[in-house]
């Protein structure tokens, strides 16, 4: 008996094992969009998604250099116009409101019924809504909000004497807390929470955050470049602590993160991290990689374990 529970163990174990490093079967569903309604000088034929978020009802919003696509079910729409064109970002509120950013600083609205652009000249590197409903923008000179007209700046005290207030990236967790990682060329990842700012700097040299994401289990994940050092890395901060990956793990080309357009967490306490070269299942220990060869630019995890991924003019879906 006792050796029979031994085996099972030992069974147990190598199965685990097995599944950490060899990759799991995934249904993939390919969406080729049809872009008639874009103005003529405005259509491209190789426009790239860019970026995509998934709604709380699971809806998927996608935008590239065409417009904007909205995938409800089997069924999709396009949104295009003369303002609504090469979306660089997308975000979509607890209202179901949809908020884009374009490539020439415009931020528009959707509410369900048309397209507004937003007043004001801030120029914005990304957005973030939290659960609340407030939309924050990161910019060069710290973070922003908006207050239903336009854009103003936090009373948060993001300032630091050492380090610009240059904001690369936002993002807001289930909790409601805000993460904004900066572009200084020291790594600094500052948490808004409860009208407080803390700073966090693990280690000294590693590079700026170009991405954020936060998922259920309160984990925020991130991809850092290295300015200094030359070493890109990525991993997770949870409960005062940091999981960052062996960047001579990561860094090696075509296998690792040497290189990445976007990330987006799961509610698993997995990072989807898209690139050049395909697309990396990453644990926070091993890099499984998907779709080698194929250019993956935007990724987006939904509440039902499907994983979304924007391609030249093509998106995927992956489900289990």
């Amino acid at each position: 008996m006792k050796k029979n529970l031994l085996l099972f163990v030992a069974i147990v174990l190598i199965l685990s094992a097995i599944s950490s490093v060899v990759p799991l079967l995934y249904l993939e569903t390919r969406w080729q969009i049809d872009w008639e309604n874009v103005p003529v000088d405005i259509s491209t034929s190789n426009a790239k998604f860019r970026c995509m978020t998934v709604a709380e009802n699971g809806d998927l919003w996608a935008g590239n250099d065409n417009g904007v696509v909205h995938i409800s079910g089997q069924t999709w729409e396009t949104y295009a116009s003369r303002i609504l064109h090469h979306i660089r970002d997308i975000e979509v509120a607890p209202d179901g409101q949809v908020w884009v950013i374009t490539e020439k600083n415009d931020v528009l609205r959707f509410d369900g019924q048309s397209w507004e652009r937003m007043p004001g000249t801030t120029v914005l590197n990304d957005i973030a809504i939290t659960p609340d409903g407030t939309v924050w923008g990161a910019t060069s000179n710290g973070l922003v909000e908006f207050d239903g007209k336009i854009w103003q700046p936090s009373t948060f005290d993001i300032t630091d004497p050492d380090k610009n207030t240059n904001i690369c990236a936002v993002a807001s967790a289930p909790d409601g807390s805000l993460w904004a990682g900066g572009c200084s060329a020291d790594f600094i990842l500052f948490n808004i929470e409860n009208d407080q700012v803390r700073k966090t700097d693990p280690t000294e040299g590693i590079g700026f955050i170009t991405r954020i994401s936060a998922n259920a289990l309160n984990q925020i994940w991130l991809y850092s470049m290295g300015v200094k050092s030359g070493i890109n890395t990525a991993g997770y901060y949870e409960n005062d602590q940091w999981h960052l990956a062996s960047p001579s793990h990561l860094n090696r080309p075509g296998i690792g993160i040497d290189s990445v357009y976007d990330l987006s967490a799961d509610d698993q306490g997995i990072a989807w991290i898209a690139k050049p070269n395909g697309l990396c299942r990453y644990n926070g220990y091993v890099c499984i990689n998907y779709l080698k060869g194929e250019s993956i630019y935007s990724v987006a995890t939904a509440p039902d374990g499907s994983i979304w991924l924007g391609l030249e003019n093509e998106i995927v879906q992956l489900s289990q």
